[in-house]
């Protein structure tokens, strides 16, 4: 399956001084997937359409829907990349973005 911004909630603002975000992402996707090079896609900070203000830091909640291979599995992720994807036209120029790779059951 592929990333679908339908899915990406943001929970809430944690810190004063250094604040990250914590975000709720349901999928059919098994965390494997989720963690791969840019899943993420046009969701980072500073994007110009379907930016959703996603950053470095960030804490990314993803649970598998019935769907899934695992119903119910929540992974727990943290934001460790951000990168440029602009289209051929130059108009739609987004960051998309990859989660660490670790997990809980």
């Amino acid at each position: 399956m592929s990333f679908s911004s339908t899915g990406l909630l943001q929970i809430g603002d944690i810190g004063f001084s250094n604040p990250f975000s914590m975000w709720r992402y349901v999928s059919d996707d098994a965390h494997p997937a989720v963690s791969a090079l840019g899943y993420f896609a046009a969701v980072g900070a500073g994007g110009r359409t379907l930016s959703m203000g996603v950053k470095i830091g960030d804490i990314v909640f993803a649970q598998e829907s019935t769907s899934g291979a695992t119903p119910g599995r929540v992974t727990l992720h943290s934001v460790i990349g951000s990168s440029a994807n602009a289209s051929t036209a130059g108009t739609a120029y987004n960051y998309d973005c990859t989660v660490s790779s670790a997990a809980t059951t």
